[in-house]
């Protein structure tokens, strides 16, 4: 069998939090290989001019090397594979993450300019994909990837784990140099995965939700809380409480394994949408209550945006739909729609969240090139009438606001290139490029978005670049763009001093991955 390591490129200038999918993958080879030369190499706070020094691996046997990419370290992930090539050229390569996942394109365009330093692109789950390399297995005969076979991209199988299957694999932690979570978080923890939405800003989307039963949650949380000594979980599925009762019944069980055993005692954080905080059949502060009560102390709520023209372009609630396509009063029915259904819901949810000590985290997305005057009014007043809903609260209420980015295969980015240049297929590798490069220009927009916003780096701001440029496939900021999205965050700032309200608008300077 080949050996494998498993690596974390470097990030600075991304969130800080150790990739789970690393964890995940080790997890399983354990569990169906056993005793097996697999390892992980967390270079997340190494300057990517060192990684070389931090790379050890056989220069003459046969080895495996898996490494993860964002698009906002894709290329710090072609450094890595660099410098693999450079200690070991028979070393086999294979990028996987939701960089050059199944519908985002990519795995053509790296094949295409990196098969020097890639030999295979993982395009799904990368369980049985690394499994197969370590046997030994090629071409075709892998899972899950895109490789070149006489100078043309060829695809294998598809191969992604069944839900009986991750079941039946336990969790467990190894040691890494960055900090296990975001914000503190301690570890993080996926206890489905997939999400069955089409946000048109998400790459993770568009996908089959496969959650692990209770039994098995209960098992995975006693082992990172009672045996490793874990006291603060983040459950980093795509959402949680997909299936509210479940949920329900999940917490209420937490409650229980406590009792039994005292030492089964943590906090806990999740993401979740505003439509998944209540059902029919069950009281939304019964819900809430025993979701404290198991540990809850942090619940982020998608809400993304108030303005119901850009909730019905982001496809938060349905399909996308272009607004210029409806007539005057479909459109006014489908904006009292989300006014109705969603908003109001937000400020109903967020009122019950509130009554209880947990913080509540909103999700907030600006800097759409789509934002108007309207939208800063919409926004700037429902984010005030939150504060208010606060105020005097047992629980705290947080903005988390993230700069509008555009990812590969989204429909963001069909809209995008659509707009721009759609035969541009390299648009993404020119991207990173520039963003990776040197110039005033470019640092001046990573201190922007390193200093505001939770997400940004990587992904193309699309709101701030001048769109003539982007034409004649050129990146380059508009100043007018800048300051318009400046003078809003500034307002947005300004609820933090207004004694009416109750509400913090986070600052992402602490929370940032530095090279070490």
């Amino acid at each position: 069998m080949k050996s494998l390591c498993l690596i974390a490129p470097p990030c600075e200038g991304t969130m800080e939090g150790f990739p789970g999918a690393l964890t995940v993958l080790k997890n399983y080879l354990d569990h169906k290989l056993g005793e097996n030369p697999s390892y992980i190499l967390d270079l997340e706070a190494e300057s990517i001019s060192q990684v070389g020094k931090h790379i050890s691996i056989p220069q003459d046997e046969e080895v495996v090397v898996g490494i993860t990419a964002t698009t906002a370290t894709y290329q710090n992930a072609l450094q890595v594979a660099r410098a693999v090539k450079g200690i070991n050229p028979n070393a086999t390569v294979v990028v996987g993450g939701h960089h050059v996942k199944y519908g985002t394109n990519q795995d053509q365009v790296v094949l295409e300019y990196h098969s020097d330093i890639v030999d295979y692109v993982c395009l799904g789950d990368g369980e049985k994909t690394i499994e197969a390399l370590m046997q030994g297995k090629t071409g075709s005969e892998v899972p899950n990837v895109a490789f070149l076979s006489d100078g043309q991209v060829q695809h294998s199988q598809s191969g992604g784990l069944s839900t009986d299957e991750w079941e039946q694999v336990p969790f467990s932690i190894y040691e890494a140099k960055s900090k296990a979570g975001k914000f503190d978080e301690g570890v993080s923890y996926v206890s489905a995965r997939g999400c069955n939405y089409k946000c048109t800003f998400c790459s993770v989307g568009r996908d089959v939700i496969r959650p692990k039963s209770e039994d098995r949650i209960i098992s995975d949380l006693e082992e990172i809380v009672v045996r490793k000594g874990v006291k603060s979980i983040a459950f980093e599925n795509n959402f949680f409480s997909q299936n509210v009762r479940a949920t329900y019944q999940l917490a209420q069980r937490l409650i229980q394994e406590r009792e039994k055993n005292p030492d089964f005692d943590f906090n806990w954080t999740c993401q979740t949408r505003v439509e998944y905080l209540s059902s029919r059949d069950l009281p939304l502060d019964d819900f809430v209550s025993t979701l404290h009560e198991s540990g809850a102390n942090k619940i982020y709520l998608g809400i993304e945006n108030f303005d119901p023209r850009l909730l019905l372009e982001m496809s938060k609630v349905g399909n996308p739909v272009e607004i210029g396509n409806l007539s005057p009063e479909r459109l006014e029915a489908r904006f009292q729609q989300f006014r109705e259904k969603y908003v109001a819901r937000a400020f109903e949810n967020a009122g019950v969240v509130l009554s209880h000590p947990i913080e509540l985290g909103v999700l907030f997305i600006l800097g759409r090139p789509s934002e108007d005057a309207l939208t800063e009014q919409i926004n700037l007043e429902s984010l005030h009438q939150l504060g208010q809903v606060a105020k005097d609260k047992p629980g705290t209420l947080h903005l988390y606001q993230s700069l509008s980015v555009v990812y590969p295969g989204t429909l963001d980015a069909d809209r995008l290139l659509s707009e721009t240049d759609p035969s541009w297929n390299t648009i993404f590798e020119d991207f990173t490029e520039w963003e990776n490069g040197n110039g005033p220009e470019r640092e001046r927009l990573l201190d922007f978005i390193r200093e505001n916003f939770a997400h940004g780096a990587g992904g193309i701001p699309w709101g701030l670049l001048d769109y003539g440029a982007l034409k004649e496939r050129e990146f380059r900021i508009d100043p007018k763009k800048q300051a318009r999205i400046e003078s809003y965050l500034k307002k947005i700032r300004e609820l933090e001093r207004d004694p009416n309200v109750s509400i913090g608008i986070h600052s992402f300077v602490d929370d940032i991955q530095m090279s070490q």
